[in-house]
Order: structure tokens, then sequence, then C-alpha cells
């Protein structure tokens, strides 16, 4: 039997070296200690990016997130001073939800951009640029073009990427046809224009497939998809996950192949089955069957 007098001391040791522990890290974790009042109610969804970026000329760290006062909090963190240089918090929004999240980058000029969607926005995406001394107020791109059939026309997610090969910001999202559509920015984010949709199928549930987004900053951006939501309707359903990339204003398979000539042009909009397959439904791991695939991220090494 354990003595009572010894089991006191042994526990009263280890709540010191515990707190002794919890101190050090407190002063040592720049980014616990100093971010976690500021986004300790925020959240992410799989399908915005980026969601943190990186200055690396200013050596700034800029996150986005869903905070649940039904907006999006902006968070400017200093690197090298170890401190919060910066926040923003943008509400008006229905309701809270992880969808909310907007995606961010640093542009080309050297701003930094945020661009959100409520979980289904009424036909527009929201924004705001930060020019090194403020974020501008919310701005709004609204979707709608006078061809297209506007019925039930709904925005969702924000990802958004720099071609600096061709001077042009490009940002993704789930709008016509709950599809992928997208909207471009020759002005570092100021204003936006309707370009297309990128990809079309037969499925006529929730979703046409999710999609995640990696670009170079160049003149590439790689995409990995599935054909609809893993579990549409409520319903189990086989998923698998399909890789492309886009470039010069293209889309190719893996191999590059070209799926479509002119990603503005709706003529021609590649299905989920013209895109490589990287990982089949029923795919085998370690004995185990894999069917509801849904991706997480994609990044591309130069080998």
């Amino acid at each position: 039997m354990i003595n009572p007098k010894k089991l006191s001391a042994l526990l009263c040791c280890g709540i010191l070296v515990l707190q002794i522990a919890l101190f050090s890290q407190e002063k040592s974790n720049f980014v616990d200690s100093e971010l976690y009042e500021y986004i300790n109610d925020g959240s992410w969804c799989w399908f915005q990016d980026e969601r943190a970026v990186v200055d690396s000329v200013k050596e700034k760290l800029v996150i986005g997130t869903a905070n649940m006062k039904s907006g999006v909090d902006l968070i400017i963190f200093d690197i090298n001073a170890k401190s919060v240089e910066n926040t923003q918090r943008f509400g008006g929004l229905a309701y809270n939800d992880d969808h909310n999240s907007p995606g961010m980058l640093v542009a080309p000029n050297g701003n930094y951009l945020a661009l959100w969607a409520h979980h289904y926005e009424a036909g527009f995406t929201r924004y705001s640029v930060y020019d090194g001394n403020s974020w501008s107020a919310e701005k709004h791109f609204s979707w709608k073009v006078p061809h297209l059939n506007t019925t039930n026309l709904k925005a969702c997610y924000s990802n958004v990427y720099s071609m600096t090969k061709e001077k042009r910001l490009y940002n993704f999202g789930r709008v016509y046809n709950r599809a992928p559509n997208f909207c471009y920015s020759d002005d570092n984010g100021n204003s936006w224009k309707y370009g297309g949709q990128i990809t079309t199928n037969k499925q006529g549930g929730y979703t046409k497939g999710y999609y995640k987004y990696w670009g170079n900053g160049v003149d590439r951006i790689d995409i990995v998809l599935t054909e609809k939501h893993p579990r549409e309707g409520g319903k189990e359903t086989g998923t698998s996950i399909y890789h492309g990339y886009i470039s010069d204003r293209k889309m190719y398979d893996s191999k590059g192949k070209v799926l479509d000539n002119d990603i503005y042009d709706r003529s021609k909009m590649p299905t989920d089955k013209e895109f490589t397959k990287v990982f089949a439904n029923g795919t085998k791991v370690n004995g185990v069957a894999m069917y509801r695939c849904w991706q997480h991220d994609i990044v591309r090494y130069d080998d």
C-alpha cells in the first residue's frame, strides 16, 4: 500500500513540474500565447484555401477564420516581433458556419486579400484588401452574369491564387450549377470579373464534387476532386479522387492531356471521369477497402 504522505508529496511534485512546464510553454510558444485570445472561437472548413499565408518579405503570418459571431476574423502576426500586429472582424452573416472562413493571399503588389462567402451566399462573394495599414471596408463581387440562368444562384467557398505569368488572380468557388466556377482580378484583388465554370458532371444532387486547389504562384494551379459528396443525401456512396491542373488558361489531366482548350469558354467543360484517377473507390489499404473518399490537401513540388 502506498503511504498517503508519500503520495501527497508525489502529487505536489507532479503538479509543480506541470505548472513549470506550462509556464515555460506559455513564455516560449508565442503563437499559442499571443494568438489564442483572437482565434479561440475560430473555425476552418476543408474547402477554402489558403487559410493562413506567410508574407516572407515582411515576415508576417496572415490568418483568416470563421468566428462564432456570424462573421470572420483576420489576424496579422508579426513573426519577428512575436506579437499580433493587426486584427479585423467582419460580421453580417446570417449564422455561424465553418464554411464562412476566408481564402487568403499575399498579392503580387504586397497587399493581403481575404475572400469569403456564406454557406450558399445569395450570389456574391465578400472580400477585403489590406494595403499595409488597414483592411478595406467589406466589398462584394456579384457572380450574376446576364446570359446565365441565375435560378438558385448561390456562392460557397473561396480559393484564391496568383498567376504572375498572366498578371492575374483567380478565385474558385462552388457557384453556378453547384459546380466549381471562378472569377479573376487584374488589379491585385481590388475588383473581380466572372471567368467561367471549369467542370461539370451528371450528378444532380447536393453538389457536383468537392475540389481542393494549390497554385505555384506563377503559371499553374493544381486540382484534386471527387465526383460528389461521399454521403450524398445521407446515404453511403462511393467516391474516388482525381487530379488535373490549369495552365495557360487550359485544363489538363496529370499527364498533360488537354481537357479544355479555354476555361473561360463554357462550351466545353470536362467531367470528373476525364481527369486522372489517383485513388480509386474500393482500393484496399492494409486489407481494408476505402470507399467514401474525401481529399484533405494538395501541394506540388518541383521534382
